[in-house]
């Protein structure tokens, strides 16, 4: 029996949303009912009415990429997003909290910027800084009234050396503070040590190992002082004898 071919054109059923609802109808099995004011179908199965029948997947989207109104509340939640995410472009949150769950937070960026408000000022940036939480919280802080950062825990510093101390001002790498031992203090400038106080207290100035309570070193003469009270010595009797009887310059005994 030769075959026939039949040309034919197929009209599906088709009303707007609103129509749709009221009539209510059930599809037949296989049956297409198409929105002519949203552009959504959906497809029967011989037995659910209209209002309780789904939307077929994919083609309930009013536009790409998706708009919000194509997104439930509620839509997207943590069993969906359980694997990795990759956003291209720029994300924007928006809230009063972010939160992150995670064990460790990589950065690429070299910079981090806090309070980027529309205007940043002093007054906005007052208390803006960072809180590690622990049995207390651990904080530093911009504090406006003093124009300082603020640590409210001791802060640990390398030992360092005269030649590149630990506490440096204003990107001078070779003058600061710096600990020449243990419970040892030091000053130096230039990179050279100028004054070190040791842990039994002593005080030395140009000499790294003090060994009596004050040592003044300069251009090979030294000053020694370990109990006794030191007077300041006026200019002109710096070449003088000093006289251990009567605890002054000799040049007044003499007279």
């Amino acid at each position: 029996m030769a075959a026939t071919e039949v040309k034919v054109r197929m009209q599906q059923r088709r009303d707007t949303a609103a129509g749709w609802t009221s009539a209510n109808p059930t599809l037949l099995l296989g049956e297409l009912g198409y929105e002519t004011d949203t552009g959504y179908f959906k497809i029967g199965d011989g037995s659910t009415a209209w209002s309780s029948l789904s939307y077929i997947n994919t083609t309930k989207i009013s536009a790409y990429p998706l708009a919000t109104v194509d997104i439930s509340d509620d839509a997207i939640t943590g069993d969906k997003l359980a694997n990795d995410i990759t956003i291209a472009g720029d994300l924007t949150v928006n809230g009063t909290t972010t939160t992150i769950n995670s064990t460790t937070l990589q950065v690429d960026d070299k910079n981090i910027e806090l309070g980027t408000v529309a205007t940043p000022s002093d007054t906005t940036a007052d208390g803006g800084g960072i809180t590690l939480k622990g049995a207390t919280d651990k904080t530093l802080n911009w504090v406006q009234s003093t124009g300082c950062w603020t640590f409210n825990q001791n802060v640990d510093f390398a030992s360092g050396s005269a030649s590149a101390p630990s506490i440096i001002l204003n990107g001078d790498v070779n003058t600061g503070v710096y600990s020449p031992g243990a419970d040892q203090f030091g000053i130096s400038t230039a990179g050279t040590s100028r004054i070190v106080v040791d842990a039994n207290g002593k005080v030395g100035i140009g000499e790294e190992s003090p060994s009596a309570n004050l040592i003044v070193k300069q251009s090979g003469s030294t000053f020694t002082a370990q109990s006794q009270t030191v007077a300041l010595i006026p200019k002109k009797f710096y070449n003088r004898t000093w006289c251990k009887d009567c605890n002054c310059c000799r040049q007044c005994c003499i007279i």
